[in-house]
């Protein structure tokens, strides 16, 4: 009797212990952190430079060539609108692409389009993540 309580109170500390453990472990708080920190940051406006994060397969490769100018897309006021261009310059690695804005106002999570392909707005800090 004695040791089943103990097993019983070792049992219930273990859960009462490790279950916010195991939550964290699947959770990352710091994401909306991190998204206000970044959306505080501003708009980039023309002439300022900006990186791509795209999911480098090959039709996305042919779609973001060097020099070509893309079309960013941006939820504002809860609708997806046009909000600018930019213009490749780099290639940095295999997911990361480097522009300028040429028109409009970009902001970080925008997302870059040629067809089909898409690239994800980002600043140069995540690139390095």
């Amino acid at each position: 009797m004695k040791k089943t309580s103990q097993i019983i109170a070792v049992a219930a500390f273990a859960f009462l212990v490790g279950y916010p453990l195991i939550a964290e472990a699947v959770s990352y708080p710091p994401i909306s952190e991190e998204h206000w920190q970044l959306t505080e940051k501003g708009t980039m406006k023309s002439g300022d430079i900006v990186y791509l994060f795209y999911s480098g397969t090959p039709d996305v490769i042919k779609a973001f060539e060097t020099n070509k100018v893309l079309v960013v897309y941006g939820k504002r006021h809860g609708e997806m609108k046009v909000v600018g261009k930019i213009k490749l310059t780099l290639s940095i690695g295999r997911y990361y692409l480097q522009g300028v804005v040429t028109e409009g106002e970009i902001r970080h999570d925008d997302i870059a389009q040629e067809g089909t392909a898409a690239g994800l707005v980002i600043f140069e800090g995540e690139i390095l993540k």
